[in-house]
């Protein structure tokens, strides 16, 4: 059993480490037009996260399934950023 256990493991890990390479470039590139610099790296990190949890479930093309994920990590970050706003303005 722990050998199949570590396989198994073995080529999750595999596959996210092909995906990560062929598609981070493209992931920051999209999350740093819609956020900029500053925001992009934890939406790209978001993004990946959700990548690796879903790992079994992604499509044989994942790049548009990425590009979900990115979209979803940017309207989280700016809903993050008002809530802070909001918080500061209130604190005033």
């Amino acid at each position: 059993m722990m050998n199949e256990t570590g396989s198994q493991e073995e080529r999750r890990a595999r596959q996210f480490t092909e995906l990560f390479t062929a598609n981070y470039g493209l992931v920051l590139a999209y999350a740093r037009r819609r956020c900029g610099a500053d925001l992009a790296q934890d939406v790209v990190a978001d993004t990946f996260l959700a990548a690796w949890r879903n790992i079994h479930e992604l499509p044989p093309e994942p790049l548009p399934w990425l590009y979900r994920a990115a979209h979803f990590a940017v309207a989280n970050q700016r809903r993050t950023l008002a809530r802070r706003g909001r918080l500061d303005d209130r604190a005033r």
